[in-house]
């Protein structure tokens, strides 16, 4: 029997992706230098994965700045996964705001 937590993850999980389009700014919520080598992989309504040599931890919240003026998207790491060649794959949950992906 699945909980209702997992029924919200398959749900999450079976939104429509894409890659990126344009160039999206990532930086920690905290600071507002950006993680320079951060790339974005695809992008949902609610999330973001992305790809950095930075590690991240579980928790951790994140900015996305799509573009000159909007306002930035707040994002929470939900997953952070160590690839061989020694970067990150992160996963990540939007917390306000959220990708057009229409």
């Amino acid at each position: 029997m699945q909980t209702e937590k997992s029924i919200q993850q398959d749900d999450r999980r079976r939104g429509q992706r894409r890659v990126p389009t344009q160039a999206i700014r990532v930086s920690r919520a905290v600071s507002v230098l950006p993680i320079s080598d951060a790339r974005v992989l695809n992008l949902s309504r609610s999330g973001v994965a992305i790809r950095t040599g930075v590690p991240l931890r579980v928790g951790d919240r994140l900015s996305f700045t799509v573009s000159t003026g909007a306002p930035p998207i707040l994002a929470e790491v939900l997953a952070s996964d160590r690839t061989e060649e020694g970067d990150y794959v992160v996963r990540c949950r939007c917390l306000l705001g959220g990708f057009d992906v229409v």
